[in-house]
């Protein structure tokens, strides 16, 4: 009987140290070699949230993590939704010289830490059973365990293994190195963000007017600024023009509607330009309009679509109360900075 126990507390004992070296703190697995190449285009959408630029890291379960750009203490930070350890919520925001983190719920297990001073990071499974991969940080003699968090989730991470080790990558790779982790989201995000030349057409808001002779052509054209429109998806400018033969100006039989848009992709497609208007509930169909320009970069697309109708249905567009139109499958409202240019640009007397 003697034997038999001792064989089985042996056993027991073999079960319990095999237990805890595949489970336990004692075997991790290392994923930081070639982080800088983890791809994050195949599980990542870009949205505007509130106006903001955001890159979301999707599972195959329908939850995400939102990665968000802000200015914190004088520079861009990268913040992540964060679900630390021991059941801790809050915002992780990752500087090129600092790691801040801002529970929820108080400042209990708040610290900010300038990275000079962090011992070490590392990308590490150390809870294999649950899949989970975890950035540690080292400082101030103390170890933080941080798990990107995923809005599916109110324990660990109930997203799949592989949507876990791509957020938790990415927030490795912003501590590590926060410019390359910078650019990534600036490229997965290039599609809904605002280029500088956009930003500045924000200002532009004015209704002016501006007539040019064309000595060559012997030509005048006669145009409206180029006024920003907003959309639900993308914003894009708008102006109005007509010409007419040498320098005595005449009421012209035609006007033109020019549509501009600078994105990273395409915004018009070629065959889906049909051009409706909505002026105080009368519907104005325009058929479909042409793309007139397209030049693409590296980095933009930029299209130029315009359709001519008559001076009269240009009249009643601009003497419109409210007037709203749809280009494809974009709609836009005209605000009455636009509605008034395009008054403005009927009643026009170019000096003699």
């Amino acid at each position: 009987m003697f034997k038999i126990n001792h064989a089985l507390r042996f056993l027991f004992l073999l079960f319990a140290i095999s237990f805890i070296s595949n489970v336990g703190i004692a075997q991790s697995t290392d994923n930081t070699k070639d982080i800088n190449q983890t791809s994050l285009e195949g599980l990542t959408e870009a949205v505007l949230v509130d106006g903001q630029p955001t890159l979301r890291i999707l599972s195959r379960k329908g939850g995400s993590s939102e990665v968000k750009v802000q200015r914190r203490d004088g520079e861009d930070s990268l913040v992540f939704s964060i679900h630390k350890i021991y059941n801790s919520f809050g915002k992780l925001y990752v500087t090129k010289t600092k790691v801040t983190y801002v529970p929820n719920d108080g400042n209990k297990q708040f610290f900010s830490v300038e990275k000079i001073k962090i011992k070490q990071t590392e990308l590490k499974n150390r809870w294999k059973l649950r899949q989970v991969n975890n950035v540690y940080l080292e400082f101030d003699n103390d170890e933080k365990a941080i798990l990107v968090a995923f809005n599916d989730s109110t324990e660990f991470s109930n997203a799949d293994k592989q949507s876990s080790l791509l957020a938790n990558s990415f927030l490795f790779q912003a501590i590590k190195d926060f410019d390359s982790a910078l650019a990534k989201f600036n490229k997965i995000t290039a599609s809904v963000r605002q280029n500088d030349e956009e930003k500045e057409v924000e200002e532009e808001t004015e209704a002016d007017i501006v007539n040019k002779y064309d000595r060559f052509k012997d030509v005048t054209i006669v145009s409206t600024s180029k006024m920003l429109v907003r959309g639900n998806k993308r914003s894009i400018r708008t102006y109005a023009e007509y010409n007419f033969a040498g320098k005595t100006q005449k009421k012209p039989e035609k006007v033109s509607f020019y549509f501009y848009a600078s994105a990273a992709r395409p915004l018009f497609r070629e065959d889906d330009l049909q051009l409706n208007f909505l002026v105080d509930n009368k519907r104005i169909s325009l058929g479909e309009a042409k793309l007139a320009d397209e030049e693409k970069t590296k980095t933009v697309t930029k299209q130029t679509v315009v359709v001519t109708m008559s001076y009269e249905t240009f009249e009643q567009i601009a003497n419109g109360e409210k007037a709203e139109f749809q280009i494809g499958t974009l709609e836009y409202k005209l605000t009455n900075v636009q509605l008034d240019a395009f008054r403005k640009l009927l009643a026009y007397k170019i000096e003699e």
